[in-house]
């Protein structure tokens, strides 16, 4: 601001001085200025000429600055309306958001029909009823998008899905999302669209986590809670022998300072692997690793559990368990947690002290 003052001052400082300095010199002399075009001639003195360019010129710049007003016209209006329905549409999503909050959802409903009325925003108004659970209503709106906003489409209806508990569907549209063709829109949004693509993936996952394992377009990058969302699903359900490959490969391919992370994750999994397998006795060093890390009262639950499912096998491992036990009553002496273990350990194997 005081840049632009002092710009303008000196602006005026230089005019001043000009016009001062030409006022002087036709005091002096007068002169004249003789036009002569096509036998038509006119001679005037020379403050004439200059007040006639002057005013030319100021003539020439206010039709220049109506011209650019009316083109620009139809935009400005364009633009004031667009506010105008912003601050529209923002009162009536306050008044919706507080008919949900307070339960009423058809006042809720009314409100957010007359948010937006134009065809692209309806996918805005899919996600609301989303949102609230009238997945009916979400997917109406979604029927009269336009077709340039299909990933949109695709990316609404899979969270539609996925919400309905329909991981198929979820899984098809995603599918749709791999195709080249799908990708033009998603340019202009990224990281943020390929991000929420592969959290969508790991939902999808999460509801499928048998079929997960061999699905080849699964995103490599998953955030940390979504791997693990995913890991916990699949140890809830029983694996059957033709899926432990699929598992053994994937432990196998995961660095191992991840799978160091996720140990309590990989238990319930690996646990459903045969007694002895090579993969059981990897995952048993992996977890003693990780033992020897921070304290971790969950792990060493599980840990235990699983060391007395292999004892129960015929497995030797009572010098392995009293082993770890005595290394952790070392590094955490009195720790109740520990105490506690040892006294299940004793408990299921009485020979184990």
């Amino acid at each position: 601001m005081r840049r632009d003052l002092l710009l303008l001052f000196a602006l005026l400082l230089i005019v001043g001085w000009a016009g001062a300095w030409l006022g002087m010199s036709l005091i002096g002399d007068k002169g004249y200025v003789l036009m002569v075009w096509q036998g038509w001639q006119m001679q005037t003195s020379l403050a004439v000429a200059l007040l006639l360019v002057a005013l030319g010129g100021l003539v020439l710049l206010g039709g220049l600055w109506l011209l650019l007003g009316l083109i620009r016209f139809p935009l400005q209006y364009r633009l004031r309306q667009r506010a105008e329905l912003g601050r529209r549409n923002a009162r009536l999503l306050r008044e919706a958001g507080t008919y949900w909050l307070l339960g009423q959802q058809d006042q809720a409903n009314e409100r957010v029909a007359q948010v937006v009325r134009q065809p692209r925003d309806a996918l805005f108004r899919a996600a609301l009823y989303r949102a609230a659970g009238q997945f009916e209503q979400a997917e109406q709106q979604l029927a009269v998008l336009p077709a340039d906003q299909v990933e949109w489409m695709l990316l609404e209806k899979a969270q539609i899905a996925l919400a309905r508990q329909q991981p198929q569907l979820a899984y098809q549209c995603l599918q749709h999302l791999r195709d080249p063709a799908h990708q033009l829109e998603r340019q202009h949004w990224q990281p943020g669209f390929d991000r929420h693509l592969a959290h969508l993936w790991a939902l999808c996952a999460t509801q499928l986590p048998v079929e997960a394992l061999s699905w080849q377009d699964r995103p490599a990058a998953m955030t940390q809670a979504d791997w693990q969302g995913w890991l916990e699903a699949l140890g809830k359900v029983t694996l059957d022998d033709a899926v432990h490959p699929q598992l053994a490969a994937l432990y196998q391919g995961v660095p191992e300072r991840l799978r160091l992370r996720d140990i309590r994750f990989w238990l319930p999994l690996l646990a459903q692997f045969p007694l002895g397998s090579s993969i059981r006795q990897e995952a048993g060093r992996n977890v003693q690793q990780a033992l020897r890390g921070p304290f971790d009262a969950s792990l060493i639950g599980l840990w235990l559990r699983y060391q007395e499912q292999q004892a129960a096998g015929g497995v030797q491992v009572e010098a392995e368990v009293s082993q770890v036990l005595m290394e952790l009553e070392q590094r955490f002496p009195g720790n109740p947690v520990i105490a506690n273990a040892r006294q299940d350990w004793l408990n299921f194997h009485p020979d184990g002290a």
